[in-house]
């Protein structure tokens, strides 16, 4: 769906796929100028195009929006606007993948890029390729060794930035007072699990956000095209897992506590996934008919922001389904909602031993 034009004698009015309204309009120096943010209604967007065109008559052209708003600027509120459509496990994600990854500076040496200060209007293909280069660089440095060594924040972020700070001792205050200037960044913090495989995975995720909140600036008027188009940069390569054979399968469940066997067949064996088999409820399970029993997914376990447990319904319509399970499931199902399940169809299926809800992290 593309944006609807309206003629105007001086500017012009778009309306956006989400509903609302951009207003932009070409100077006397030939520049295209948007507002600084779009518009519930249209009345709002022919308000601001009359004060712009006012201001052009006395000479005052501003500065292109896109040529001046930074990233650092930029990406925070995209986030508050997504936030109440947001899962809040997902929001916290891309909180945490903003903040250590695209708004702090990352890769080592002189090779360092920092996109936080750039304008919106200056991050270009290469720009955001060498950002890509110098996250996957940086993930790739990391070693279980140098994972777990905790330094000085404000040092290890010198050292990733090409200042040359002593291995030891008391840091310069000019160093300090950079380090503070620059946002307390926190290196060995932006690289957790790097060594152990995540690192592609959630360059990748970096990746994803980068280019969702330069497709808003477009969409705002504020850029006139992606930069972020790198080829293959949005995915990362799937590790090979290798399925469980049914005797390990059962060997597993066997060696899992008793109330959480049933648990480690059915996730075997159904394709549910840990939220999902811990998100059920009794109503969920359906043994009356011997020959096709089944388990019906209506909702998964998720965190809020604050990390308590949560349930809500599964990210897409394609999530709510109802899975046929074998007989041997089912029968180590129905020998679990005896002994351990309470009495009520929205009693949890799997609790722990005091009753309460099984983190699926």
């Amino acid at each position: 769906m593309t944006a609807r034009h309206r003629r105007r004698a001086f500017g012009t009015i778009s309306r956006l796929p989400s509903g609302r309204f951009r207003a932009r309009y070409t100077g006397p120096d030939g520049a295209r100028y948007s507002a600084p943010a779009t518009f519930d209604t249209r009345a709002q967007a022919e308000a601001w195009l009359v004060t712009a065109r006012a201001e052009v008559i006395r000479g005052r052209t501003p500065i292109p929006e896109g040529a001046r708003l930074t990233l650092a600027a930029y990406l925070p509120a995209f986030l508050t606007q997504r936030a109440a459509e947001l899962r809040p496990s997902t929001l916290g994600l891309y909180d945490r993948l903003a903040r250590c990854f695209i708004l702090a500076p990352v890769g080592t040496g002189p090779s360092v890029v920092d996109l936080s200060t750039v304008p919106l209007a200056q991050i270009t293909t290469p720009l955001v390729r060498d950002w890509h280069t110098a996250l996957l660089a940086q993930f790739a440095q990391v070693t279980p060794q140098s994972a777990t060594r905790r330094t000085h924040p404000a040092r290890a972020w010198a050292k990733a930035s090409g200042i040359d700070v002593p291995a030891t001792g008391r840091l310069p205050r000019a160093v300090l007072d950079a380090w503070k200037n620059a946002g307390h960044p926190d290196p060995a913090r932006r690289t957790p699990n790097a060594y152990n495989g995540h690192g592609r995975t959630q360059a990748a995720q970096a990746y994803r956000l980068l280019r969702t909140v330069l497709s808003r600036a477009v969409e705002d008027g504020l850029i006139d095209r992606n930069p972020a188009c790198l080829r293959g940069a949005a995915t990362a390569p799937a590790p090979e897992r290798k399925p469980l054979t049914p005797a390990e399968v059962s060997a597993l469940a066997a060696a899992m506590p008793p109330h959480l066997r049933a648990a480690a067949l059915l996730a075997a064996y159904s394709g549910l996934r840990p939220g999902e088999v811990f998100a059920l409820r009794r109503r969920d399970i359906d043994l009356s008919d011997p020959t096709n029993p089944t388990v019906t997914v209506e909702r998964t376990q998720t965190r809020t922001r604050a990390g308590q447990s949560a349930f809500g319904p599964p990210k897409t319509a394609a999530g709510r389904r109802t899975v046929a399970i074998p007989a041997t499931v089912a029968r180590a199902l129905a020998d679990h909602l005896d002994a351990y399940t309470a009495q009520g169809a929205n009693a949890l299926v799997f609790t722990t031993p005091a009753g309460g809800v099984v983190s699926a992290s």
